[in-house]
């Protein structure tokens, strides 16, 4: 399916038809500008294949659906376990920007005080987004997403680990609790 999508966008490209915002199209009229350049000053360039741009936007949907999953459920886990942490983040959301004044950029929850790498002792313990130079590209795009929907789930819901819930971190992809992230939600 998305071989064939790929195919029509790539031939409506070639002939002027295919203007679209989509990321398989931007992938594509910027492969083909590339290759245009590096045409035009006798540079050989044969771009992307088009299985080279299906495979990008294969790990543009895994690992962005992949990573913001496992940082939101890591963030209810560790929010459930500290209630305390969970009222100052719902105060926080609840909070009109204007209000803040010039904080409004902060986030201050005393846990992070020496960064995230410092709350564990393996500072690669949590960091969804990978390591120097292998970081993956879109964290910043995943990071929004995470942030409204945790500003979402605050707004709406309070959050408790449920009585099953057993703390096993394990690492597949990224690292996972091991049997869920089992949590009673209770409507505000």
């Amino acid at each position: 399916m998305l071989k064939d999508f790929t195919h029509k966008k790539e031939q409506g490209t070639k002939f002027g038809q295919s203007e679209g915002d989509e990321l398989i199209s931007l992938l594509l009229q910027s492969n083909n500008q590339s290759m245009l350049e590096d045409n035009m000053r006798n540079k050989k360039n044969n771009g992307m294949t088009i299985e080279d741009l299906i495979e990008e936007c294969k790990l543009f949907y895994f690992a962005g659906q992949e990573m913001t999953s496992s940082l939101l459920a890591w963030t209810i886990v560790v929010l459930a376990m500290h209630p305390i942490w969970q009222e100052k983040v719902r105060d926080e959301v609840h909070k009109v920007c204007d209000l803040w004044g010039d904080e409004v950029e902060e986030f201050s929850l005393e846990r992070f005080a020496e960064g995230v790498s410092k709350t564990s002792k393996n500072q690669l313990t949590f960091f969804p987004f990978g390591w120097g130079t292998r970081t993956w590209n879109c964290q910043n795009f995943a990071l929004i997403v995470a942030k409204m929907a945790l500003v979402t789930i605050q707004q709406h819901f309070a959050f408790e680990l449920a009585p099953l819930y057993t703390h096993a971190p394990y690492t597949v992809m990224t690292l996972q609790p091991q049997h869920g992230a089992q949590n009673i939600l209770r409507q505000l």
